[in-house]
């Protein structure tokens, strides 16, 4: 088991109490797949998007460990409230700390207006996100760049503000590499956010298209380099895919905690289900596989600055296929009752299915993992 430290075992239970009053009287709301605007003004006020961002730009200074703590904390409440306050945190305001330059801090980390300031990160494609999948372009000339192209399945697209978007900088006819841009969305008439998509599960969270039509930008808009766009993506991999990691484990936990209740009130034939050997058999193994991915995510999350991006992806992929396999078996305890449109256990097995394909898949982190050993034998 992994050991908290005092200061991180206090922020555990402050987080649990805070959302217990602020954000789990609303979200029954979320079968009706209304993003939840009032929660995020909230969370905005209270610093929940600028969990790891320095207190000079109004941030909460959070080490790793702390940070995922509140997100998997969030994310037992309500997966779609994880994920969205994961990808601000790791996929935007972390990604601008790290390749940001000094104006482009003080624009967006140092934002303290009233709304949400809220980022998405447009990686993604019609036909895919490989480094040749690429077909967005920013087509360079007189040092202004066009950026056209579409991005699709883009989480927080609707509601964002603003885009980091990666692009692939053309100049004189001749591919110069790739790029990142800071692009306004919402003040920006050649940037069309497309109808929210209608989800399995995850359903406050409004994923679109966003489609790019000659939009104007500078060189001050790039993040990083004009020609390093996947270093600056790399670059907060890690923290994004320990995100999803612990969006997937705070969905197991609920899950988990929900079907001890169930299964303690319920009986089958005469006899408590919580006396069946078959029962005890699986919430032991469930429990096990829960101890195991808690004692993961936060070792490598302790070790962030000294891990490889291969090693955060297995965690990942070892983290999210266990938290499904968690939820599959609380559904199976649940019968039928689970099986009912409207029920906890129901819309946290539609949340769990998403986690194991949205940043990277695990065939893809499988795929790289076993290349890099078979590589390493040549």
């Amino acid at each position: 088991m992994y050991l908290f430290t005092k200061d991180q075992i206090e922020l555990k239970a402050y987080t649990a109490g805070y959302i217990d009053c602020t954000i789990e009287p609303f979200i029954k709301d979320e079968v009706y797949n209304k993003f939840p605007i009032e929660i995020m003004e909230k969370l905005w006020k209270d610093g929940f998007f600028k969990l790891c961002i320095d207190e000079s730009y109004d941030g909460l200074n959070l080490d790793a460990v702390s940070s995922l703590i509140i997100i998997q904390a969030l994310s037992r409440c309500s997966g779609s409230i994880g994920h969205i306050v994961a990808g601000i945190n790791y996929g935007i305001y972390k990604v601008i700390d790290l390749y940001g330059t000094y104006k482009q801090k003080e624009t967006y980390l140092g934002y303290c207006g009233d709304t949400p300031n809220i980022g998405a990160l447009a990686f993604n494609e019609p036909d895919g996100a490989g480094i040749n999948q690429i077909a967005t372009v920013a087509m360079k000339e007189n040092g202004k760049y066009k950026l056209v192209g579409t991005k699709s399945l883009i989480t927080n697209g609707a509601h964002a503000t603003f885009a980091l978007v990666l692009a692939q900088v053309i100049c004189k006819g001749e591919k110069q590499g790739y790029a990142v841009f800071v692009v306004d969305i919402k003040n920006n008439k050649n940037v069309i956010v497309g109808k929210p998509e209608v989800t399995m599960g995850l359903k406050l969270v409004e994923t679109t298209d966003l489609f790019f039509d000659d939009v104007i930008l500078e060189e001050k808009d790039i993040l990083g380099k004009e020609d390093n766009g996947f270093q600056v993506l790399a670059g907060a991999m890690n923290f994004m895919r320990l995100g999803n990691a612990a969006v997937a484990l705070g969905i197991a936990e609920r899950a988990f905690e929900e079907c001890k209740l169930f299964c303690s009130q319920r009986s089958i034939s005469g006899q408590p289900m919580v006396q069946m050997n078959v029962i005890k058999n699986k919430f032991a193994e469930m429990h096990a596989d829960i101890k195991i991915m808690n004692t993961m995510l936060y070792y490598c999350a302790s070790k962030i600055e000294e891990m490889d991006i291969a090693n955060v992806s297995i965690v990942k992929a070892f983290i999210t296929e266990k938290a499904k396999e968690v939820c599959d078996k609380c559904m199976q305890l649940f019968g039928g009752n689970g099986y009912v449109t409207g029920s906890i256990i129901e819309r946290l097995y539609r949340d769990i299915r998403v986690m194991t394909i949205m940043g990277g898949s695990t065939e893809t982190i499988i795929d790289m993992v076993v290349s890099e050993v078979f590589e390493a034998v040549s």
